[in-house]
């Protein structure tokens, strides 16, 4: 062997000991995706607890809404107008399945349209929503409990960012993450896990404690309000109302209530949240692919 093959030898043996940049960028990467993980369900986890509790409807959980649903229509009988001339509760949850729809179906012809940034397109819907959201709970056009209507699609546009972006994980519900880490366990007690598998539930385990936090700060917020009470507006202590006005138990506000309560608030500011956390995911994205291009181009 010459003496520039050994130089040669000995130089590929020292770049392949020292660390590689791509290794570097994928912790970074790695610690920003459970920052996003962790966002999007504290975000998801507030805001269905808030629309549970005071309106009895889910802006994430269309199951719960399907249940309620079903409820409502075999109660009310599927008549069109509900208590005191209200929207019936089973069209209410009904409207809340067909906005959800129409957020999955706008965030994937948006992404069909700009592929590249379909978070950072979306986010522009998403404020948009937030000021209408702002708009129509000072005119009162629409009851309170309407506010479910509006976010279920802006929940949805969140969701098919999480689920279809790099992440690749819901980040509303907790069941598949609780099987996957239930599953994780045993494997690996058993030795019978790898590498992704481990880094697939510790972002599963991230979604899970960030669910429970923004349940826990919604409940929080939920405890010190109470703003549901008919004694906490002067106009429903005047009619001679007692108990729950602002919404009823049924989630249903009376005509006595303001045009914004304390959730309906709490509701509004969290879609600025959801709108940047949608920019910052594609950001992510976009770092990631163009880490990828360079690791490509060194091999």
């Amino acid at each position: 062997m010459s003496l520039d093959a050994l130089v040669d030898a000995v130089r590929c043996q020292v770049d392949r000991m020292k660390p590689r940049q791509p290794a570097a960028l994928a912790r970074k990467l790695s610690i920003l995706d459970s920052l996003l993980a962790f966002g999007f369900a504290f975000a998801n986890g507030c805001v269905d607890i808030l629309c549970l509790i005071r309106y009895k409807a889910f802006a994430n959980m269309m199951t719960g809404n399907l249940f309620y649903f079903a409820h409502y229509a075999l109660k009310e009988k599927f008549k069109f107008e509900g208590e005191s001339g209200a929207m019936p509760s089973w069209i209410f949850h009904l409207l809340c399945i067909i906005g959800y729809t129409a957020g999955v179906a706008t965030y994937r012809g948006i992404e069909i349209c700009f592929p590249a940034w379909p978070g950072v397109m979306c986010s522009v819907i998403v404020a948009t929503g937030s000021l209408c959201l702002q708009v129509l709970a000072a005119s009162r056009v629409f009851p309170l409990r309407c506010d479910v209507i509006f976010l279920s699609p802006l929940c949805a546009v969140a969701n098919m960012a999480t689920v279809r972006g790099r992440l690749g994980i819901q980040t509303a519900f907790g069941t598949g993450h609780l099987q996957n880490i239930g599953t994780c366990l045993v494997n690996l007690c058993s030795n019978r896990i790898d590498k992704d598998e481990r880094r697939k539930n510790c972002r599963g385990a991230t979604v899970i404690l960030g669910l429970t936090v923004g349940v826990f700060a919604g409940a929080v917020s939920l405890n010190v309000d109470h703003s549901e009470r008919c004694s906490a507006h002067q106009t429903c202590v005047e009619s001679g109302l007692i108990g729950q006005c602002c919404p009823t138990a049924s989630g249903v506000a009376l005509s006595c209530c303001p045009a914004s309560t304390t959730t309906s608030q709490l509701l509004t500011y969290m879609v600025p949240l959801v709108a940047a956390l949608l920019v910052a995911n594609d950001f992510v994205n976009a770092w990631a692919l163009r880490g990828q291009q360079i690791e490509d181009d060194e091999d």
